[in-house]
């Protein structure tokens, strides 16, 4: 009996031959009809070896090489199941700190052809549970390439890459994550008493080459200041106004957002006057 292996219902259009012990001389060969069922009969006692000589189209073997069988006064029934071939891919995509779900994140799904060049197949987004699924691909070699990130979240910058074989029987699992932008924190103190913090110092925040990304930031009453949402690089804090009575300080104050997992946790730098 040929069944599905997955829904167990019979399968016709596969092939079977019957060799005898040796496996050298092919005895018989039937196919499945509607009902999954070869039946072998008037068969000398001793032992045979089967092989599954043709695959309902859609589908692996069963018998990766020969069955053994035996015959003896009790008819002897086999099930013999066959996976369906399935050239899915399902990607998921998820929060680097915390696993959740992302939703409406934006791929090209990409395939390579045989100059080893990527050819954009379609635009696909994640769905409410964070995934993209699409099947009916050609075997071969595909990448996703993430587009549009989710505001407050780091680009994925490599690609994802995957292959169809073409014999597979399961869907491919991929899973790809986001960051959260980083964040930076400056505290302003008295130089010369470290426990009393400065109200009212104004800073820019700048990149490493100088091009100024915030201006006319101010530490509020606890001494501090908060700049959320920074992709990963080098920047740098300079003071342009001091707290009243104490002297400006303008040298850079330096700090790095890394990419990946550093970049959700809170940079924290100090400046003195």
């Amino acid at each position: 009996l040929k069944v599905d292996a997955a829904s167990q219902e019979p399968l016709a259009g596969a092939e079977f031959t019957l060799y005898d012990e040796s496996g050298e001389t092919a005895l018989r060969t039937y196919t499945t009809g509607e009902d999954g069922i070869v039946t072998f009969k008037n068969l000398l006692y001793g032992n045979y070896l089967l092989k599954e000589t043709g695959v309902p189209e859609g589908y692996v073997t069963g018998i990766e090489n020969v069955m053994a069988v035996e015959v003896n006064d009790d008819p002897t029934e086999y099930t013999i199941e066959n996976k369906k071939i399935i050239h899915a891919i399902e990607l998921t995509k998820v929060d680097g700190s915390t696993g959740d779900p992302l939703e409406g994140v934006v791929f090209e799904l990409q395939h390579r052809n045989e100059e080893g060049e990527y050819n954009t197949i379609e635009e696909l987004t994640t769905n409410n549970q964070g995934k993209i699924y699409r099947d009916e691909l050609e075997p071969g070699d595909y990448r996703f390439v993430e587009q549009e990130p989710l505001d407050g979240y780091q680009k994925g910058s490599e690609p994802i890459t995957f292959t169809i074989d073409e014999k597979q029987t399961e869907i491919k699992q991929v899973t790809a994550t986001n960051w959260k932008l980083g964040s930076v924190e400056l505290t302003k103190f008295n130089q010369a008493n470290h426990s009393e913090v400065l109200a009212g110092a104004e800073f820019d925040l700048l990149t490493e080459d100088g091009d100024i990304v915030r201006s006319g930031l101010e530490t509020d009453e606890d001494g501090k200041l908060f700049v959320g949402n920074l992709h990963p690089g080098s920047y740098q804090f300079i003071e342009k106004v001091a707290p009243t009575y104490f002297e400006l300080d303008d040298t850079p104050i330096p700090f790095e957002i890394e990419a990946g997992e550093a970049a959700t946790q809170l940079v924290e730098v100090e400046a003195t006057n």
